[in-house]
Formats: C-alpha cells, sequence, structure tokens
C-alpha cells in the first residue's frame, strides 16, 4: 500500500525583541551593501535578520521602530 504524505514545511517563528523598519540598511559586508527600504531584526544581543522591510511582514516584536528617513 502506498500512502502519501502531505506535510507542512517547518516554518521558524519569527520574533524579535527589536524590529528596526524603513530605514536604510547600511550593511558591514565587503561590497558595502545599502538596503534601501531595509529592515533589521534583533534578538537579544544578536542581529537575527537584515533584508528588504517587505520581508519582515510576518515578524512579531516586543518593541518596532520606524526608521523612516533614516540610517539603520
Amino acid at each position: 500500500m502506498h500512502t502519501t504524505s502531505h506535510h507542512r514545511p517547518f516554518q521558524e517563528e519569527k520574533c524579535a525583541d527589536l524590529l528596526i523598519r524603513n530605514g536604510t540598511v547600511l550593511t558591514m559586508d565587503a561590497a558595502g551593501t545599502r538596503i534601501a527600504d531595509g529592515a533589521v531584526a534583533v534578538s537579544g544581543e544578536r542581529i537575527a535578520a537584515v533584508g528588504p522591510a517587505a520581508g519582515f511582514a510576518d515578524w512579531r516584536a516586543a518593541r518596532t521602530l520606524d526608521a523612516r528617513g533614516g540610517l539603520i
């Protein structure tokens, strides 16, 4: 007998202590990457995620800062 199982992929809960969004992210990578309308998620004392703000729509944070017009 062949059975097919439908599994939902594991999705890590996206939580942060602090979410800073809507600013320009200046990364510290070798290329000097800039992300306009970016966001940074901080959990404890570490950066949990960095990227375009649109990618953080499903994140939950204890505190959110709007950095519109500023640098992150």
